[in-house]
């Protein structure tokens, strides 16, 4: 590893422990452990400080396999790695197993190498969330978890918290069989759960959205049948047409013909009513005649009104004998026929003023007809004024109307209709799902149950030597959880202190790679990077004691290097052989 700040770091590492110190926390231990992972990973750690990441020009990590030995190097230009894995052939030449331009082609590239070299595979896991949880892949940068332990102990095994991946990392560095199976049978249980429940609440969505569809159409269809309610309809205005026609028409002639009757019964009248004036003034004229002529033939005239000569007083009395008149001779009215004239003329008059009284009537009768025939006929008129209107606002009514019927045919599809079908798995396919989990996770039970009792031992022992004496029993479960026993009580892992959650997590990590190394049968790559033990609250003599009992698991695991990172120089170099520590430099630097 190589940087343009002054001072580089290069060293060679065997299997054991190894140790880190630095007096200060800028002495750049955790760079070196970070800049490792970077390199076995392919990926730089997201607890990497930007301004390190930025420092370095050059790295490079040799590592063992099975005794190959490979190299990974990289050089930064513009923040971007590029480089090569390659493999020793011999001493002096190597050949290219891949190159890489990018973050993400350095991911791949180490990814691919060391799943195919470790034989793992990618543990497959359900992620719970918002919108029901997803399916979550992790490959060689979460499964390196457990080949480190940083400041962060949530999580007994990795240092990436995902449901059940702690439990998948146990089950696979062990190498139990069955895991990979358990895996993905238990996701795609999961998986299949999460479908049908978002099926159903799709489902459950979609008919809410119905149900508003249809009120919302519910109210358009009040408010157009309120409008349709205040236009005239178009089918009683068609009938209303009809229906006035038929009466106009029905009209029409029977006025023409009652204003010839009304001037018929006029003329009629007019007729009556001379004949009736004329009889009245003949017999006014025969009454008056006669009544002149009483008046005058009481007089005894005693001269002639002509010539004003005398009358002989005989002439009178011949005159009242029934000879003639006494001044002119002539012959005086007979009252007997003047009676029988008037008693015509009365009885003519009398007649005429009856047909005159009728035709009086008669053509007030006629009258009243043609003023109530005019009369309806104005009405009738008037109602085809506003038959018109409301033809002209018909229109109006059409489109309400039109508007009416879609909406009612909306109304009822909405109501037929199932809405959006939603595919769900069936109750067969969960069924499948939940047998494949039950049956793989019985037979990776019935083989892990022996491992797991030992691991916990391990556990154990390995506490005990770091320093926890409280510690009597650990049962290591297969979901990796802690239950423990300390100073008598039951607790687990969780609820210890941050110190002893580390130290409990290095003798987990330690205690699985002693299991399967001795039973053959583990996959962990056998290394274990540490770092700051010592700023998790843990005292001095703790510290001291997980660094003895590392130190002496040189014989008990042979093949496996740990690369602890801590300030206590002091401590480091007294427990520590001193060939195994590097330490900082005079200036309080490591590189």
């Amino acid at each position: 590893m190589a940087s343009d700040k002054p001072g580089a770091v290069q060293s060679n590492l065997e299997p054991g422990l190894w140790v880190i110190a630095g007096p200060n926390n800028l002495a750049g231990k955790s760079s070196i452990i970070e800049i490792t992972k970077w390199l076995l990973r392919g990926q730089p750690p997201t607890s990497m400080q930007d301004d390190v990441k930025r420092w370095i020009r050059t790295a490079t990590l040799v590592f063992d396999i099975d005794l190959e030995r490979y190299r990974v190097a990289f050089t930064v230009e513009k923040g971007i790695p590029a480089g090569t894995l390659t493999r020793s052939q011999g001493e002096d030449s190597e050949v290219t197993l891949a190159e890489f331009s990018g973050e993400g082609e350095f991911k791949e590239v180490m990814s691919a190498f060391m799943l195919e070299r470790f034989s793992l595979e990618r543990v497959v896991s359900w992620q719970d969330g918002a919108n029901g949880g997803q399916v979550v892949y992790s490959d060689w940068p979460a499964l390196s978890g457990a080949l480190s332990i940083g400041t962060d102990y949530s999580s007994l095994l990795g240092d990436t918290v995902y449901q059940g991946l702690g439990a998948r990392l146990l089950r696979m560095y062990l190498g139990l069989p069955w895991i990979p199976t358990l895996a993905a049978a238990t996701t795609a249980k999961a998986n299949l759960a999460a479908e049908r429940d978002r099926a159903a609440k799709a489902q459950s969505a979609d008919a809410v959205r119905r149900a508003q569809r249809v009120a919302v159409l519910n109210a358009d269809l009040a408010a157009v049948r309120a409008k349709l309610a205040a236009v005239p309809s178009m089918e009683n205005v068609l009938a209303d047409s009809r229906r006035l026609s038929n009466e106009l028409a029905r009209l029409y002639p029977q006025q023409a013909a009652l204003e010839q009757a009304l001037a018929q019964a006029q003329r009629d009248e007019a007729d009556t009513e001379r004949m009736l004036l004329e009889d009245r003034t003949e017999l006014q004229d025969l009454l008056e005649a006669s009544e002149a002529s009483k008046v005058f033939g009481r007089l005894k005239p005693t001269c002639c009104p002509h010539c004003e000569a005398s009358i002989p007083q005989s002439r009178h009395w011949e005159e009242r004998a029934g000879g003639g008149c006494a001044v002119c001779g002539g012959v005086p009215p007979r009252e007997d026929v003047d009676r029988e004239r008037e008693v015509d003329l009365r009885a003519r008059v009398e007649a005429t003023t009856k047909a005159a009284t009728s035709a009086r009537s008669h053509t007030r009768s006629v009258k009243d007809k043609l003023t109530a025939m005019e009369t309806e006929r104005g009405r009738l008129e008037r109602e085809a004024e506003d038959l018109r209107v409301r033809i002209a606002a018909g229109d109006d009514w059409s489109a309400f109307k039109a508007e009416e019927q879609k909406l009612l045919a909306r109304i009822e599809e909405a109501g037929l209709t199932g809405g959006t079908s939603v595919a769900g798995p069936t109750a067969v396919d969960l069924a499948i799902a939940n047998a494949c989990e039950d049956v793989t996770k019985a037979r990776a039970s019935a083989l892990q149950g022996d491992l797991l009792k030992e691991v916990s031992d391990g556990i154990v022992a390995l506490s005990r030597r770091f320093g926890m004496e409280a510690i009597t029993e650990a049962s290591l479960k297969g979901n990796a959880t802690l239950p423990l026993v300390k100073g008598g009580e039951p607790t687990s892992y969780s609820k210890l202190t941050a110190g002893e959650m580390l130290r409990i997590k290095v003798a987990t990590i330690l205690s699985m790679m002693s299991v399967a190394e001795d039973r053959g049968v583990g996959r962990h790559p056998g290394v274990l990077l540490i770092d700051s033990p010592g700023a998790q609250e843990m005292a001095p003599a703790n510290l001291e004691a997980l660094l003895t009992g590392l130190a002496t698991l040189a014989t008990d695991l042979p093949h496996v290097q740990i690369i602890l990172a801590t300030q206590n120089v002091d401590a480091a170099n007294r427990l520590v052989p001193k060939e195994r520590v590097r330490a900082a430099l005079p200036d309080g630097k490591l590189w």
